[in-house]
């Protein structure tokens, strides 16, 4: 028979496996939505496009994004064929610009 104190010892021993299973569990869930931010250099860009990108200081898909469609269209070199080139990535990786506030 086991005596209170050989359980309690016995569930003191199981507790930290449940906590370490826990945390692994976490981590496990957090690796699936970890989001590497995607390059505009690893994109095929027109020489255009990228240029207005350079100008603004945007790198990755997620800076694009943040943009509006009415600051990229005031962008020197920004036309309505860029603009819609641009566009079209964003919609390709399921973003899109900014709203207007």
């Amino acid at each position: 028979m086991n005596t209170s104190s050989e359980r309690n010892l016995a569930r003191l021993l199981r507790q930290p496996a449940v906590e370490f299973c826990k945390v692994i569990n976490h981590m496990a869930d957090q690796r699936d939505k970890l989001v590497v931010p995607i390059q505009l250099a690893d994109i095929v860009l027109s020489g255009r496009a990228r240029k207005v990108c350079q100008r603004k200081g945007i790198t990755t898909l997620d800076e694009l994004a943040a943009e509006t469609g009415d600051a990229m269209l005031e962008e020197r070199g920004c036309g309505e064929g860029t603009y819609c080139e641009l566009r079209g990535v964003l919609r390709k990786h399921g973003l899109q610009f900014r709203e207007e506030p």
